[in-house]
């Protein structure tokens, strides 16, 4: 029988020689090129603009230098408040009474030979003043001992006393707006004892 052929043997297929090492010397260093010259014409030199002079007030006026333009602050218009009506205007006896504080009605003061007493009320809106009227009993009949205006809600009454022993007063206030009164109040009694 014939004997097949033998298979070709396997050759391990060869890797070319590595190419040879050959030193060359480095080159030297490049220096870097220098920057190119760029020709800039010269600006024209301007000359610096002086500042501007300060401004000094006039030494006669009493007032600053006026603010720059652009500082001043738009104007404000300023309404001014109506006027008080005038004193002869207003009515007195459409005002309030004014309410007593002191002395009350039946207060007793010690018997002296002068009697100083404060006599005291509520202010009343409108009025100009106030007519307070004092008076003292003699005999049975009530006689003016202080009549006068005040413009303040308090008035000192020194009073000197016709009787030796006892003596009864009695007081009222009512407003006044220029030279005209007002309503009064009802009279408070007060005694001397």
């Amino acid at each position: 029988l014939p004997v097949p052929p033998a298979p070709p043997p396997i050759v391990p297929p060869v890797e070319p020689p590595p190419p040879p090492v050959v030193s060359v010397p480095a080159a030297p260093p490049v220096p870097p090129a220098p920057p190119p010259v760029v020709s800039v014409p010269a600006a024209p030199l301007v000359p610096p603009v002086p500042p501007a002079p300060a401004v000094v007030p006039d030494p006669a006026s009493a007032l600053p230098p006026p603010a720059p333009a652009s500082l001043v602050p738009p104007p404000i218009a300023l309404v001014p408040p109506a006027p008080p009506p005038a004193a002869e205007s207003i009515d007195p006896s459409m005002l309030a009474v004014p309410k007593p504080r002191t002395p009350l009605d039946d207060a007793y003061f010690p018997f002296a030979q002068r009697i100083v007493v404060a006599a005291t009320w509520d202010a009343v809106e409108g009025a100009t003043g106030y007519l307070l009227e004092v008076e003292e009993l003699a005999g049975g009949v009530w006689v003016a001992a202080e009549r006068r205006v005040v413009k303040s809600t308090r008035a000192v009454v020194d009073l000197e006393p016709r009787e030796s022993k006892t003596q009864d007063f009695r007081w009222r206030v009512r407003t006044v707006v220029g030279r005209r009164g007002g309503r009064p109040t009802t009279w408070a009694v007060f005694h001397a004892r």
